[in-house]
Order: C-alpha cells, then sequence, then structure tokens
C-alpha cells in the first residue's frame, strides 16, 4: 500500500497501471481535454430540499490528464430578488480554488460547517482538488492551510485578478470549465506517489462504510496509526480521526436528509454503524457540526404534504 519510497514497506505487485497514471489521446502525448458535465449537487451540503429556486449549479469532471488530481470543476451563480440566503456545507477533505469577482482563493479543508450567504447576484466558479492532491502544488504541509481562505498568488506565482477575469469573462459555463481546466493544466507537478497513497486511503474511506476508527485503516494501510497521522497532517492538513469521522456524518447527513427519517434504521443503529459509542455521543457531534439535532434534521428535509 505504501509508496516505494518507504524502505519498510511495499506496495503489492501489480500489473495495472497505478491510479495516479492517467492516458494520453492514441498515447500520441496528446492531453485529452475534454470536460465532462456531472448532475447533481454533490454529498455534504446540508437541507439540499432548500436551494431549490435559490441558485443554479453546473459540475464538470476533469479531463484524464488532470483526473488524478483534481475531483470536480463547479460553479454556483444565483440572482435573488427576496431576502438573502444561507448555504452551509459539510466540507470534504479537499481543498478548493474558488473564483469570485477579481479574486482567486484558496480554501484549504475547512473542519467546521461552511455556510454561504447568498444575496443580489452572483456567480462563483471553483475546482475541487482530491484528498491530498493540492499539496504537490505547494511548498508546504497542508496543515498550514487548514481552515484558512487565502489569495492564490500567496501560495503560486500567478495574479489573481487576471486569473479571475480570463475565467469568469467567458460566454459559458463549458467555456469557464475549458478556461480554468487549461490555467492548471500548464502547471501539474511531478506525481507525488505518496500523495496519490493518501488520496486513495480517504477514496477507501469515503466509500467503505465499515471503516469507523482509525486502528481500522492503519491495519489497511500496514502501517501505524503514528504514520498514519504524520502524513496526513502534512498531506491532508487533519487527522486520520477527522477524516473519518467527516465522512461517516456526511453518510449520516445525507442519509437522513434523502429519507426524511432514518427508516427502519433507528438513531442507535445509525449511531453504532457510524462507529459512534452511543446515541448520546453521536448526538453531541452532530449537533455541534450541523447545529442540529438528528432528529430534528431529519424532520426538517421531510418532504412537504401534498396540498
Amino acid at each position: 500500500m505504501l509508496p516505494p519510497s518507504n524502505p519498510e514497506h511495499t506496495p503489492p505487485p501489480t500489473t495495472a497501471p497505478p491510479k495516479g497514471y492517467w492516458p494520453r489521446d492514441n498515447d500520441t502525448g496528446t492531453l485529452n481535454t475534454m470536460l465532462v458535465p456531472t448532475a447533481g449537487l454533490g454529498t455534504g451540503v446540508l437541507h439540499p430540499h432548500r436551494h431549490v429556486g435559490k441558485f443554479h449549479t453546473d459540475r464538470f469532471v476533469p479531463s484524464a490528464d488532470l483526473a488524478p488530481h483534481i475531483d470536480v470543476f463547479w460553479t454556483v451563480s444565483w440572482q435573488l430578488n427576496d431576502a438573502p440566503f444561507k448555504q452551509y456545507t459539510l466540507p470534504h477533505a479537499c481543498v478548493h480554488v474558488v473564483l469570485e469577482d477579481q479574486r482567486a482563493e484558496v480554501v484549504g479543508v475547512m473542519r467546521g460547517r461552511f455556510m454561504r450567504v447568498l444575496e443580489g447576484h452572483g456567480r462563483v466558479f471553483g475546482v475541487k482538488f482530491r484528498p491530498a492532491m493540492f499539496r504537490p502544488w505547494i511548498d508546504q504541509p497542508s496543515s498550514t492551510i487548514t481552515d484558512q481562505r487565502l489569495g492564490l498568488q500567496q501560495l503560486l506565482p500567478v495574479d489573481d485578478t487576471k486569473l479571475a477575469q480570463a475565467v469568469l469573462s467567458q460566454s459559458s459555463t463549458t467555456a469557464m470549465a475549458a478556461r480554468y481546466a487549461a490555467f492548471w493544466q500548464t502547471r501539474v507537478p511531478p506525481l507525488d506517489v505518496r500523495a496519490c497513497w493518501v488520496r486513495d486511503l480517504v477514496d477507501y474511506v469515503e466509500q467503505h462504510r465499515h471503516i469507523t476508527h482509525v486502528a481500522q485503516l492503519a491495519a489497511y494501510a500496514n502501517v501505524s496509526p503514528r504514520h498514519l497521522q504524520r502524513v496526513f497532517r502534512n498531506y491532508i492538513g487533519t487527522s486520520p480521526k477527522w477524516v473519518i469521522q467527516r465522512y461517516r456524518l456526511i453518510e449520516a447527513a445525507d442519509t437522513l436528509a434523502r429519507n426524511g427519517q432514518t427508516g427502519a434504521e433507528t438513531q442507535t443503529q445509525l449511531a453504532l454503524r457510524l462507529g459512534f459509542s452511543d446515541q448520546a455521543h453521536f448526538v453531541r457531534t452532530f449537533r455541534t457540526l450541523v447545529g442540529t439535532t438528528p432528529a430534528a434534521y431529519a424532520k426538517a428535509n421531510q418532504p412537504a404534504p401534498a396540498s
């Protein structure tokens, strides 16, 4: 599982290309620059039913050359004639670089709930990096930008204003995505094998619900929990415990919002499945992060009765 640079661990032999490998068009060295639109809001959006009529989203899957590094290009636009609208999210273990007005801003991994007030009219255009994959672009540990919002030019040699203008002045969201992708394509760093390893571990946590404790992830990775702590601090900016709990809470919030209730699964069963010691621990953690109890959140997301 570990990259070959670690003398104590050797990855299992494989004949398949590593996940960090990206193909070229016809193997001629020509980059595949096609961006693919994708539907949906993504996970982690709190009270997803409330956004209807408040804002519009577009999302684009990156081309093959950027896919090892970037999860999705996204944009949100709004035109509100009434009261301002507050949108809350539970951020993933990912860095975003967001363009708005005449600035480009790096948003590090946010450990708390993220809130954005939308008012009047506007647009933001962003890129969501895959877990750990912004680290190779900057010459510092990811922990130095955790919970931070910094101008892109503080981390990379770029004119924030010119970049934002170049992207946001395009005539369509597809053209914006293509222009923004082109910016990153000219700056792709050498592939960092350790970053790819951490990225794949976080993907494994997100996709496998049975991972609820650091010891389980360390055993899967064949490393000590202490080693995992050090590597995650460097490449993610947070602890592996935080990463595991965040994805389990995102799963809980999405389940409650989707079903309106836990269905046949009781809150105690849900809490235990997500790795909490008991229901009270789950309720406290959920309320601290989301701002309400699981029961109240489920009730608030029940569909309105048909008239």
